[in-house]
């Protein structure tokens, strides 16, 4: 399982989620799922938009609160820079596996 920080979003320029974990398909499918109750299901932000992986987890918890601080602009550009359809990655993410 590899760590790695990433955003998930409900609609293009809506609401933006940064999250940290070693396990993105089981997170992934549990957001679908709505198993786990909090701002991704309440917000519906099912959709991932940009990963970034990551050694070790630490280097990836120093990153996503790196990523925190931006302003929600900055956060945008970061997803244009390899995603600018904002594709959702979620096919790409579970062939890998």
């Amino acid at each position: 399982m590899q760590p790695c920080v990433y955003l998930s979003v409900n609609v293009s320029n809506g609401a933006l989620y940064v999250g940290v974990t070693c396990d993105l398909t089981g997170r992934l499918l549990r957001a679908r799922a709505d198993v786990v109750q909090g701002f991704n299901t309440d917000c519906g932000l099912t959709r991932l938009v940009w990963v970034e992986p990551h050694p070790t987890m630490d280097s990836a918890l120093r990153r996503e609160g790196h990523i925190r601080r931006w302003s929600k602009s900055r956060k945008l550009d970061l997803i244009g820079a390899t995603n600018p359809a904002w594709w959702g990655l979620w096919m790409e993410i579970t062939r890998k596996r």
